[in-house]
């Protein structure tokens, strides 16, 4: 995280699912120090877990569309991420 951050700048916000990795006393002793709002999800809130899920889908979908087209995965997906 810290190269990412280092990179774009710390975000205000982090918005994370329950999984181990975000509830970890490292993960939130890092978060805290850095001073970042961390807000999970509801446990098993199919509406929140959708919205992931949809946007997994179209971006497999997008990514698959641009296949033939020429570029590294990365230099497509860095495409799609800034439309």
């Amino acid at each position: 995280m810290d190269e990412i951050f280092s990179r774009f700048g710390l975000p205000e916000m982090i918005v994370s699912d329950n999984g181990t990795s975000f509830t970890s006393q490292e993960f939130q002793r890092y978060i805290k120090l850095q001073g970042i709002l961390h807000v999970t999800s509801a446990p098993n809130h199919p509406s929140t877990n959708g919205q992931v899920e949809r946007f997994v889908h179209v971006l497999k979908q997008k990514l698959r569309a641009l296949r033939s087209s020429p570029g590294t995965i990365q230099d497509k997906l860095n495409a799609l991420l800034m439309a």
